[in-house]
């Protein structure tokens, strides 16, 4: 697990440039979106919670945790939407499941991931969705059936 791998390293750096260029096409294990896939990333990330919380680790390296736990969450919640797994698993537990695994209170979480570059919109729609779920899935779907029809007609033309 790439959490666990990272909690061993004795330091890391950012390299702003592309090390491995892997591009994934619609059929790839790593884009199809499973509850499988969800499920096991969630009991990852809260084995790496526990990990986190026995050992030194700086301040910074929890909080780009606890920022990965919200990309996390925001990208469960689009492509349940985009799979249209309404009835496989609840949202609320696949969501569920990530946020119980943070080490710090979302709403700090979501300030610090605002402050990241270009990532306002998503700690937005994620304050939008833990704020009012049922109106945010119902406006998710909608703008995906909307995108579906703007394919198909692309398509026809």
């Amino acid at each position: 697990c790439i959490p666990m791998i990272i909690l061993d390293c004795k330091s890391f750096f950012y390299l702003d440039l592309p090390v491995l260029c892997y591009r994934q096409h619609g059929s790839s294990i790593t884009s199809a979106f499973s509850v499988q896939k969800c499920l096991d990333l969630s009991s990852a990330l809260e084995q790496t919670k526990r990990r986190l919380l026995t050992m030194e680790v700086k301040e910074e390296l929890l909080v780009k945790y606890n920022v990965f736990c919200l990309r996390v969450v925001f990208w469960v919640l689009d492509n349940w939407l985009k799979a249209g797994a309404r009835a496989v698993v609840p949202h609320q537990q696949l969501t569920g499941n990530v946020l119980s695994s943070m080490t710090m209170p979302v709403s700090v979480a979501l300030k610090e991931l605002a402050l990241g570059r270009g990532d306002k919109k998503i700690a937005r729609k994620i304050r939008f969705y833990l704020t009012m779920p049922n109106l945010y899935i119902k406006s998710r779907a909608f703008y995906f059936s909307i995108k579906k029809i703007r394919i198909a007609f692309r398509g026809k033309s």
